[in-house]
């Protein structure tokens, strides 16, 4: 097979791996990197200030979700219907607090 000019090329390409993390010896993939960061006023969700959060309580949870003393964030959104005191970030996007279930920051109604 040629390329534009009618010379062959003959590429070798090593395997890469395509997976999202690497695998640990204990068979568990290394958390994501932060996606929250504080400065001593702010907090930012990527690139974005997050004007809603209390930089002093606020703490990163998982997958999107932070929390402060008194909101619930996903990706840098306030989560109005959660209750910061007892929510909780579970795993894949899925999360609860004592009254309710959320997926990706969206209430799960029926849960």
């Amino acid at each position: 097979m040629g390329n534009v000019f009618g010379e062959s090329v003959n590429l070798s390409v090593p395997s890469v791996n395509l997976s999202l993390g690497i695998k640990g010896v204990d068979g568990y993939f290394p958390p994501s990197p932060p996606l929250y960061f504080k400065t001593p006023f702010f907090v930012f969700c990527g690139t974005r200030k997050v004007f809603e959060a209390d930089v002093s309580s606020f703490q990163e949870l998982r997958d999107g979700y932070g929390k402060d003393t008194f909101r619930v964030f996903y990706n840098g959104i306030v989560v109005p219907e959660a209750d910061a005191g007892s929510f909780k970030a579970l795993q894949n996007g899925y999360a609860q607090d004592s009254f309710r279930a959320f997926f990706r920051g969206k209430l799960v109604n029926g849960a």
